[in-house]
């Protein structure tokens, strides 16, 4: 029966559920108690996340544009503060 509990607190925890529903989930009498239980898949569940999650964050590439630089025959938004308006 505890194998069940462990595989179903693990499915929980590896969706990201919070470790208070887990704690009430499983009928801890606090979350105290699951962490101490289950702290390190908590742990191993965040840097998953982190690691997907950092692979939503597009990357530089070489098409990116660098700060301050314009195309060519643009200029920069707001203008030259030099030139006068005619």
């Amino acid at each position: 029966m505890h194998d069940v509990r462990g595989g179903g607190a693990s499915a929980l925890i590896s969706t990201g559920a919070d470790i208070a529903v887990v704690s009430k989930e499983l009928g801890h009498s606090s979350i105290a108690v699951t962490s101490d239980i289950y702290g390190h898949l908590f742990d191993k569940a965040a840097k998953n996340m982190a690691k997907r999650a950092a692979r939503l964050v597009p990357r530089g590439t070489k098409a990116a544009k660098k700060p301050g630089k314009t195309k060519p025959g643009r200029k920069a938004a707001g203008g030259n503060p030099d030139s006068k308006a005619a």
